[in-house]
């Protein structure tokens, strides 16, 4: 119980306001109430009742609850909220957090940007050097393959060359991102972190094995290319290690730098570790050697063509890229030319026939003839299966 200087009496309220019990002492009315009559706890509802003071703590004595209503609604304050100093210092604490969030906020927008913005850009600069390859040393030719028109590519490998000196092939699969030129340089580790221009780049570019034969005077050929998040190089290539997505993959195309088109056919696709050295050979003994690593290879394979081999196999041609599965995993396409299954229906079409008449171009198979010789020797594309 609180008593002012005329002895009147006050509770404080939970919200640490002030309210009169009693009203005393000659001349005091509050509400209308007759001087030194009790006027007991009601307050606020009309005539007879006190009307309800608060103490400040910002100044000395009591206000009445109006006038401190008043001041409230001028501070921006609700009933029952804190007052006098105490108030003013609760909003500075809310306007310094918000403050700092904001700060925080806009640092970490910051630091977003700087670690995104550097693989952004090396994204672009890839994606550009290969659109820009696409653009000056490739088009595309019509050819028949098994009655079926097909547009196939045809490269200019004196234009890629003005580009980089080492490309020595390009590989397309239809409809899908891959259609890449394919350098080859003295080791494996150059094209992992340069672009087909040449400089640095974090994601680097397709490349051939360099211990594999690039006019295919082997048995197996390498490509490599990195597992792009954004979907290029080889990003499509993990895919396939499932037999649903293997079976999508009709043809695709291998072409040298002598201008021959090799029309491929997939065999089979594994998931392999990244340290199982056997899983990718360059070098064999003899064509048994081969053949048994043919058909390990099949065996471990998690997708396997359902077409029927008509022909001794007697070239691979892996395309490998990292698989996100574990770590360090593999994923690696196997395909061979279409004639081991007995493709080689190969014609040329209208469009082609007008090529060879403005001396661009030939198309033709080449089944037991020595057509591609002499038409690389005469700067014609070739298309063999």
């Amino acid at each position: 119980m609180y008593r002012d200087a005329d002895g009147n009496e006050f509770y404080r309220d939970e919200y640490g306001n002030f309210h009169p019990v009693s009203v005393r002492g000659s001349g005091s009315n509050w509400g209308g109430a007759p001087a030194g009559e009790d006027v007991g706890q009601g307050y606020g509802q009309g005539q007879g009742y006190a009307t309800p003071y608060q103490y400040s703590r910002g100044a000395v004595g009591f206000r009445s609850a109006r006038d401190a209503a008043d001041a409230a609604a001028r501070s921006g304050l609700r009933p029952g909220d804190a007052h006098g100093s105490d108030g003013r210092r609760g909003g500075k604490g809310l306007t310094i957090a918000a403050i700092i969030l904001m700060v925080v906020g806009v640092a970490l927008i910051v630091v977003a940007i700087v670690t995104w913005l550097p693989h952004y850009l090396d994204y672009q600069k890839v994606h550009n050097a290969n659109q820009d390859a696409a653009a000056a040393g490739v088009t595309s030719q019509t050819t028949t393959i098994d009655g079926v028109q097909t547009q196939v590519p045809l490269v200019d490998f004196d234009a890629l060359r003005q580009i980089n000196s080492e490309i020595v092939g390009w590989i397309q699969i239809p409809d899908t991102p891959i259609n890449y030129a394919v350098p080859q340089h003295s080791d494996n580790d150059f094209y992992l972190g340069h672009s087909l221009d040449g400089e640095y780049n974090q994601y680097g570019n397709v490349f051939m094995d360099y211990a594999s034969d690039p006019t295919l005077n082997d048995y197996n050929t390498v490509i490599y290319g990195h597992h792009l998040k954004n979907g290029e190089e080889f990003a499509k290539i993990a895919d396939y290690s499932s037999q649903s997505e293997f079976d999508t993959i009709s043809q695709l195309y291998y072409v040298t730098q002598d201008g021959v088109v090799h029309v491929l056919e997939p065999l089979c696709a594994m998931v392999v570790n990244g340290y199982d050295v056997d899983s990718i050979r360059t070098s064999f003994t003899d064509r048994q050697d081969f053949a048994q690593y043919v058909q390990s290879t099949m065996a471990r394979s998690s997708a396997v063509t359902s077409r029927q081999v008509t022909s001794e196999i007697t070239h691979l041609y892996m395309l490998s890229t990292c698989s996100y599965a574990r770590e360090n995993d593999r994923t690696i396409l196997v395909c061979v030319d279409a004639s081991v299954f007995g493709d080689t229906s190969i014609g040329a079409s209208s469009d082609a026939v007008n090529e060879i008449e403005q001396g661009m171009g030939e198309v033709t198979g080449v089944e037991g003839d020595d057509a591609s010789t002499q038409n690389a020797e005469a700067g014609q594309a070739t298309v063999m299966a």
